[in-house]
């Protein structure tokens, strides 16, 4: 499976660190998301991406979109993750 772009839920420490690897490796990081619309766009921003998403299923929606690094706060991996899963293309 080739992988085209990639999505990343959480801006924050870990989720800045999980673009900027990404990207070392050639592939580019489509959008983000976050815990709200601000910190979204603020992440979006500080990232130079260039899609806020507004929701997991944006994402699962989004046919560029092939990996999804899920890298929010630990308590909320597996209601993300669950989400996910259901909607993803495959």
């Amino acid at each position: 499976m080739k992988i085209n772009t990639v999505a990343v839920i959480g801006t924050g420490f870990i989720g800045t660190v999980h673009v900027e690897s990404i990207r070392r490796t050639g592939v580019s990081v489509k959008g983000v998301l976050s815990g709200s619309a601000e910190s979204t766009k603020r992440g979006a921003e500080n990232l130079s991406v260039s899609t806020q998403y507004k929701s997991v299923q944006e994402i699962c929606s989004d046919k560029d979109v092939t990996v999804v690094h899920v890298t929010s706060p630990n308590a909320l991996h597996y209601p993300q993750v669950k989400e996910l899963m259901p909607l993803v293309n495959m």
